[in-house]
């Protein structure tokens, strides 16, 4: 999703498993470079989160 300055990349899991929240950080990490002018903020969406996951991604994951 892009606007005005701003792109958001989204990834959406069933069920996470922990490696796939670092290749989502990766991602992100990519499309900063490639679009150094572009404020890029990833959204990683998933069912069913473990333990695992959520310290693998630190303070960044929010449960709703």
């Amino acid at each position: 999703m892009a606007s005005d300055g701003e792109y958001l990349l989204f990834e959406v899991k069933s069920a996470a498993k922990p490696g796939e929240v670092d290749d989502f950080a990766d991602k992100i990490a990519l499309a900063r470079l490639l679009y150094p002018d572009k404020d890029v903020k990833g959204v990683f969406i998933s069912l069913a989160l473990g333990t695992t996951c959520k310290n693998a991604a630190g303070n960044s994951v929010s449960n709703y």
